[in-house]
């Protein structure tokens, strides 16, 4: 299963967001291993 989120967050240098995509290994109906990764902060403030 892949998972797409726009986070939202405090950077030190302000807030901002960053794209995070998720890869779930599923067995059966539970997760079995994860990945993330996380594209470059954009700031908004």
């Amino acid at each position: 299963m892949i998972d797409r989120e726009i986070v939202t967050r405090n950077f030190p240098e302000g807030r901002g967001t960053l794209d995070v995509i998720g890869i779930y290994e599923l067995e059966g109906d539970k997760i079995k291993r994860a990945w993330f990764k996380q594209g470059k902060p954009v700031l908004t403030e």
